[in-house]
């Protein structure tokens, strides 16, 4: 890694965006530009950018811009620290078409365009199922259709070579991936995305805080994602001022500035109002018995049985530790009859039975689709001695198939940060797990 000089080049494109797109400009001076020949283009950790300068100097002037905006828009939209445990290289483009709709939207609404998409960057144009959805949901869906590849015929190996060579000069497209030609920037088999080797515009984890929290995970930077979402609602401030603000950058600070509540303390709250606590004249108050006032004393029947659900449909995964720590909490604090945990995708795949003083383990097995009827069906087809649930606690993206009736005990539909988003429930409560 080599400390020059700024480039010209940068610093055209840094004044260009701080004149023609202010929100985008007053975040890029937040990144210093680092030539790093070891990168295959353009790399951020959230505090420097790293380039190789090979790859730089193929760039126009506008694209240099569409780049260097790329990048800063994974710090601002925080796809840094939203990777959870995912395969990095499918968040990456996830994350990718997120930012480059984006840029293309601002820019298509612009009568002065201020970049220009370089060749080989993903389009959202080439995926309109993607379109308005968020980096989880699309990481989700490509997942789902990641399938291994079949071994080629031995048969048919000239022919198969021949139509590599004819895909990659622009000639015959791949059937299999709905008739895409792999010189085509989504196609898997396109250089700039190969497997290994980062994308146009890539990030990677922050580094370690130079001075943790206390209880923060090693390697967190909590305080490096705080500070860019600072930055981010400044950035909207400045660009409102000179009428320049991308709307989805009015989106993404509202989802900032909004009140966020601990969905441990919805979750608890939920469960605790469902215990009956009141007074009884059936126990009355020893205290006022030999003064002759009979008088009801206070009580707690013991909660009935609770349920928890659990989608292992892929993207709750991640969030299973977490679940099932607020499920023993439950179970220790409410002292219910007993939890029933069914985890279930299309269909129920495993049913689990807890009293209090048991362990909570949930076994997150199936992978499937969503369908949360079958959930329901088990709950109302249960045992007849069985009185129904006093609540069901459902974690979930929402993404599934819903009961037409709705149950008579309440619901409480737990959901995954960055999913979900303006989805509607027919019953039921919803808390996004922070």
């Amino acid at each position: 890694m080599k400390t020059l000089p700024p480039d010209p080049r940068f610093e055209r494109a840094r004044m260009g965006l701080i004149l023609d797109a202010p929100f985008f400009g007053s975040l890029i001076v937040r990144l210093p530009l680092v030539q790093d020949d070891s990168t295959e283009t353009f790399v951020t950790n959230g505090k420097v950018i790293r380039y190789n300068r090979a790859y730089a100097d193929t760039l126009t002037d506008a694209e240099l811009r569409y780049v260097l905006c790329h990048e800063i828009m994974h710090c601002s939209m925080g796809h840094l620290w939203r990777m959870a445990g995912r395969d990095v290289e499918t968040w990456n483009k996830a994350c990718d078409y997120v930012v480059n709709q984006m840029l293309d939207d601002y820019a298509a609404g612009t009568k002065h365009v201020p970049w220009t998409r370089p060749a080989g960057l993903l389009d959202i144009a080439s995926q309109p199922q993607f379109r308005g959805l968020s980096p989880e949901e699309i990481y989700r869906m490509m997942r789902d259709k990641q399938q291994p590849s079949p071994p080629p015929d031995p048969g048919n190996a000239g022919q198969d070579s021949q139509d590599s060579r004819d895909g990659k000069a622009g000639g015959k497209p791949d059937e299999k991936l709905g008739g895409k030609n792999p010189a085509d920037p989504d196609h898997p088999d396109n250089p700039v995305h190969k497997k290994g080797e980062p994308g146009i515009g890539d990030f990677e984890a922050p580094p370690p805080d130079d001075d943790p929290q206390p209880g923060a995970e090693a390697g967190a930077e909590s305080g490096l994602e705080e500070d860019w979402q600072i930055a981010t609602v400044q950035a909207e401030r400045i660009a409102n001022m000179k009428g320049n603000c991308p709307g989805a950058a009015s989106h993404l600070v509202n989802e900032m500035k909004a009140p966020k509540v601990s969905w441990r303390d919805v979750l608890r709250e939920f469960i605790r109002k469902s215990a009956k606590n009141d007074w009884s004249f059936a126990r009355p108050n020893r205290r006022h018995l030999a003064r002759g006032f009979v008088l009801p004393s206070l009580h707690s029947e013991r909660m009935g049985r609770l349920v928890a659900a659990f989608d292992s449909s892929g993207s709750t995964r991640h969030f299973v530790a977490d679940f099932q720590a607020e499920v023993q909490a439950a179970l220790d604090e409410c002292l219910p009859e007993r939890i029933d945990v069914i985890v279930c995708d299309a269909r129920v795949q495993h049913v689990q039975s807890f009293e209090p003083g048991d362990a909570v383990t949930i076994d997150a097995r199936g992978g499937g689709g969503t369908d949360f009827r079958p959930v329901f069906d088990h709950i109302d087809g249960g045992r007849e001695e069985d009185e129904p649930p006093v609540c069901v606690v459902y974690l979930t993206d929402l993404d599934g198939t819903y009961p037409a009736k709705e149950p008579e005990y309440p619901v409480l539909w737990c959901v995954p940060p960055g999913v979900g988003s303006g989805r509607k429930v027919p019953f039921g409560e919803i808390v996004a797990v922070k």
